[in-house]
């Protein structure tokens, strides 16, 4: 018996994406007051200077328990197509966005932005959000997109544990965000693009 992890584009409408967005949003409600939550709507999302994704986990077989079988070690495999088969069967387990603002006065896209990074807690501890943050950081260098931006709160300690680990490092704010929220963290990172 096999499964693997398929990160594929996905609409911020589909059923299921739509259902891990609205446990971000009661997750971040329950944990920040509002005027200090930036979350991103549906149709925000679905902007053309977005890409969302999915982390999908396909099963081949029935009645085994996927978490054992897999531990820790996963098949990965990045598509860049909306509408690469996953099937309606897939489990959705990671959602995740990237956000490509332009600079007004130069018409040009300066930087990405996450947003939307989100896994089920029973997929938590799988490095699921790593592999999320590996196909946006992939869709930011494929449009020659080499700074990365985010925001998170201060009481999400694994969040920025995650970020920091990939390569994130605390900044000041950007943007539209408030420069004096206390409740928020700005990370950024520059993309190195490797040989090969």
């Amino acid at each position: 018996m096999h499964s693997d992890l398929k990160i594929r584009e996905a609409s911020p409408r589909d059923s299921r994406c739509k259902k891990l967005i609205d446990e971000l949003d009661r997750y971040q409600l329950d944990l920040y007051p509002v005027e200090s939550n930036h979350l991103d709507s549906i149709e925000e999302l679905e902007q053309d200077n977005v890409c969302f994704v999915g982390a999908y986990v396909d099963f081949s077989g029935d009645n085994f328990d996927f978490w054992d079988e897999c531990g820790n070690d996963f098949g990965s495999e990045i598509g860049d197509e909306v509408g690469d088969e996953v099937g309606r069967e897939a489990r959705l387990i990671g959602i995740g966005a990237i956000k490509f603002p332009t600079n007004l006065h130069r018409q040009e896209v300066c930087y990405g932005e996450i947003k939307r990074l989100y896994v089920c807690a029973d997929a938590r501890g799988k490095g699921i959000s790593y592999r999320i943050m590996q196909a946006l950081e992939a869709k930011a260098l494929a449009r020659e997109v080499m700074i990365i931006r985010l925001e998170t709160g201060v009481y999400q300690p694994e969040a920025i544990s995650v970020y920091e680990k990939l390569g994130y490092v605390k900044t000041t704010a950007f943007g539209e965000y408030p420069k004096d929220d206390p409740l928020s963290v700005f990370m950024e990172k520059r993309l190195i693009v490797t040989a090969g």
